[in-house]
């Protein structure tokens, strides 16, 4: 579910979408700063590393991201319209919404392995049909901006009005279904390591007390001793 932008995209006002969205601390932390696929996701709005926001737009001067249009050698950290780091910090993501879309990330991710939904629905057109009521406008979460992606998937978690209007679709329905699946949703690496692996079987804690650091010395003492005699 790719972001989908005007296309006047690089420089977007803070109502439109923009093409591409990024985490600042990863640029901060990368050796060569580069932008990650996921980060151009529709229903991506944090990092799954760090657990902040992500961001769609320069911090400095608001406008969209345009990697392509430095007319310099630079890092891909560096804002090709004013120049500015992009690296200023985002404040962390809400627990509900990091799980939710979690939730969405792993059901996409089922369906690009080919577990389909029934009656031949795919499953990135559902949620991309949806529209939302933002201003006078009806539109699909790969048109909203970060910020008003952001809130519709807080709204969706803390089971406040939506701006779903008052048309139903299969579409908003399964969104509904979604978000109220995600509060008890552990994420697939969970769940496929509680099935597979085996679990420690109950039984009374050891009480045997392991070596202490200074015998671990006189340990490796001793054997470098050893070693150096002829």
């Amino acid at each position: 579910m790719p972001l989908r932008a005007s296309p006047q995209q690089s420089c977007a006002p803070k109502t439109q979408a923009t093409w591409l969205q990024f985490c600042p601390a990863c640029l901060a932390e990368d050796e060569t700063p580069y932008f990650r696929r996921g980060w151009s996701l529709a229903t991506r709005v944090s990092c799954f590393r760090h657990g902040c926001r992500l961001r769609d737009r320069c911090p400095s001067c608001g406008q969209g991201l345009a990697p392509f249009s430095q007319k310099r050698l630079v890092p891909h950290q560096i804002c090709a319209w004013c120049g500015a780091a992009l690296c200023k910090r985002t404040r962390p993501a809400a627990n509900g919404v990091r799980r939710l879309e979690r939730l969405i990330d792993d059901l996409l991710r089922l369906h690009a392995a080919g577990h389909r939904m029934a009656e031949g629905r795919s499953l990135p057109d559902l949620l991309g049909s949806a529209c939302f009521q933002f201003g006078k406008q009806r539109m699909s979460i790969a048109r909203l901006p970060h910020r008003d992606r952001y809130h519709l998937l807080r709204q969706l978690t803390e089971g406040r009005s939506t701006p779903f209007g008052t048309r139903r679709s299969p579409a908003i329905s399964y969104w509904k279904r979604v978000a109220q699946a995600a509060p008890a949703w552990s994420g697939l690496v969970t769940s496929f390591s509680d099935a597979v692996l085996p679990r420690p079987k109950a039984g009374p804690c050891s009480t045997t007390a392991g070596p202490h650091l200074a015998d671990l010395v006189q340990a490796a003492a001793r054997l470098h001793q050893q070693r150096q005699v002829p």
